[in-house]
């Protein structure tokens, strides 16, 4: 059989390379992680740190892990599609060859490369991959995680156990405290295991302090550093890596406040808040909205009925206990939190992808007919509960799905056991669980968005922020945005170069919005005032003022600028455009139509 595994492996990985670089050219990038790559991409310093800006004045809102290889890449061969988002679908393909051997260790052959090729036809999966959104690397990371629990159990393994927190440590550095979510799974799964009681205690302080180093690692180099010598930590209120971390980035997205943005203030801790509008109510029927349900929900039906199959029959029940614990926290977690982007649950499908492998071969070796029929019948049916929500997108697809799902049945009851129908049945049962999100995924690349990666239709929620975003949002010279009309400013940045003279910034523009293109373009100094969206107090007004007075700025950009003191945090930029718009001259000469101000060191 080791023939067939090496074909079929590849003909998986051939699939899933398919999916994240077919037309790789027509991919659209957040303008906000490309200029961070391309700022990581000057010097180490930019690079350790996260640097949002070229200079260095402004940090990423996130632990920068997952863009120091993209950053290395845009080093070595510029920036372009190729070095930006490329990487994800590399670490895409390398997550799903490492889930297929995986289930090979606990299935065999053929369970192996079910489990491979579910994951690579995740729809969600297929449409971060075609983005330069973090999320990839955070699932390779927790494959490679999920690999090393496997064997920990398998094993009884310390060594491996270490592995395995040493690689969700990893992936912390990609998705933060997500990241931690699988160590209750693990540590209670580790309890099933034949170790004396003394031994599974020690073992599981030595893998959870490695974890812990591992993961605080670059939130505590940072936090050491004096803020004088590192950028702006970016969206806090304090310039502390630690409140970016877990107030921002943790207790910050289960606000439930019904703002997108905003803080929360008391005795205690302060910290601001984010919840992308992306998702549907909290609760866990948003797994069951048309926003989610055809991202990551097809295996949910399946992967109960798995779990109940596997505890009643009491196999692999370490690995039950521990990919049965990491699903059902993964849909409590993504059920509470108050708004997010749908491709924050692409982790669910890797206990997901596994439980159904393992529980069809389990069935498959005790001629648990009614088992294996009611999982893949499950899968198969469930497509029209997403056709329901999806209503217009690919209808004849779950029909036909449900057919081989049918068929699949008969075979399974009626069909001679001979090896031809049993391959015949098994093919059946493939087709019956993947062919729709199969089709979402291989259609992914017919539907870009820098805003929201998602796979099959649009929402209209999406689609209404996305038009908002993109007037003001370039990607760069080589993107297939239409609908960003700033995509070239060539004329204008010779402009701005040539009036440059002796200033340190060619231009300053208020948020990434006002900036992105013209430091993507530029290979200069451009400053986006405010950071992500103008909100962070970098540089405040007096800060400015002294800039201005050094002869660090003389040209400033208005036009992107739209918050007002009254809403939060602008309050530093809305000053600061008051002062420009005030005390500086406003420049009618430039050729295109921006608002542009000249200002001097005499501007008081």
């Amino acid at each position: 059989m080791q023939w067939f595994w090496g074909i079929g492996l590849a003909a998986i990985a051939g699939l899933t390379a398919f999916n994240v670089f077919f037309k790789l050219e027509l991919a659209e990038r957040s303008g906000y992680y490309a200029i961070l790559a391309t700022s990581m991409s000057r010097n180490w310093h930019n690079f350790f740190f996260g640097a949002l800006d070229p200079a260095a004045m402004l940090g990423l809102d996130k632990i920068p892990g997952s863009y120091w290889i993209p950053a290395l890449l845009v080093k070595l061969f510029g920036f372009h599609n190729r070095s930006v988002v490329a990487p994800n679908g590399v670490a895409t393909i390398l997550a799903v060859i490492i889930i297929a051997y995986t289930a090979k260790r606990l299935g065999g052959v053929w369970f192996g490369l079910l489990a491979g090729g579910l994951l690579a036809t995740t729809p969600v999966i297929v449409a971060v991959a075609r983005s330069n959104q973090p999320l990839s690397f955070f699932l390779l990371s927790m494959t490679i995680a999920a690999y090393c629990m496997t064997v920990a159990l398998q094993a009884q393994s310390r060594k491996y156990l270490i592995y395995a927190g040493l690689a969700i440590g990893l992936a912390f550095q990609s998705y933060m405290i997500v990241a931690w979510a699988v160590w209750p799974a693990l540590a209670i799964a580790w309890l099933f295991t034949n170790r004396t009681r003394s031994r599974k205690l020690v073992d599981l302080l030595l893998a959870g302090g490695s974890s812990i180093v591992v993961s605080v690692a670059w939130i505590s180099t940072v936090w050491l550093v004096p803020a004088s010598r590192r950028p702006y930590i970016g969206n806090t209120l304090h310039n502390n890596p630690w409140e970016m971390v877990f107030g921002y980035n943790g207790i910050g997205r289960f606000n439930t406040g019904g703002k997108m943005t905003g803080e929360i203030q008391n005795s205690l801790i302060s910290f601001k808040t984010f919840t992308p509008p992306f998702s549907g109510k909290p609760s866990v029927y948003r797994f069951f909205y048309h926003q989610i349900i055809g991202q990551i929900s097809w295996l949910i039906p399946a992967t109960v009925i798995a779990i109940v199959f596997l505890l009643l029959v009491r196999r692999h029940l370490p690995h039950v206990i521990l990919f049965g614990t990491w699903f059902a926290i993964d849909l409590i977690m993504f059920s509470a939190v108050s708004g997010m982007h749908q491709f924050y649950t692409a982790t669910m499908a890797i206990p997901m992808v596994l439980l159904v492998a393992i529980a069809l071969r389990e069935a498959a070796q005790s001629k648990a007919k009614v088992w294996r029929a009611s999982m893949v019948l499950a899968t198969a049916a469930f497509t029209l509960v997403v056709l329901s929500a999806n209503p217009n997108y690919l209808p004849a697809v779950p029909f036909l799905q449900l057919g081989f799902g049918l068929l699949f049945v008969i075979m399974l009851f009626v069909a001679p056991e001979k090896p031809l129908f049993r391959r015949a049945t098994a093919l059946m049962a493939v087709l019956a669980v993947s062919l729709t999100p199969l089709a979402w995924s291989v259609d992914a690349m017919n539907h870009p968005s820098y805003v929201n990666p998602i796979a099959g239709p649009g929402d209209t929620y999406n689609i209404k922020f996305a038009h908002k975003s993109t007037h003001s949002t370039p990607t760069g010279s080589d993107s297939n945005q239409p609908a960003s009309p700033a995509v070239s400013h060539g004329k204008l940045i010779k402009y701005l170069i040539a009036n440059q003279n002796h200033s340190k910034f060619m231009v300053v523009a208020f948020g990434v919005d006002g900036a992105a293109s013209y430091i993507l373009q530029s290979n200069r100094l451009v400053l986006p005032i405010g950071g992500f969206n103008g909100a962070d107090p970098v540089p405040t007004l007096a800060k400015f003022k002294q800039m201005v007075a050094k002869g660090e700025i003389n040209q400033v950009l208005t036009n992107h600028f739209k918050g007002d003191s009254k809403q939060f945090g602008f309050w530093q930029s809305t000053k600061i455009k008051a002062w420009v718009k005030a005390n500086c001259q406003k420049d009618y000469k430039v050729p295109q139509k921006v608002t542009l101000y000249a200002c001097h060191p005499a501007s008081k």
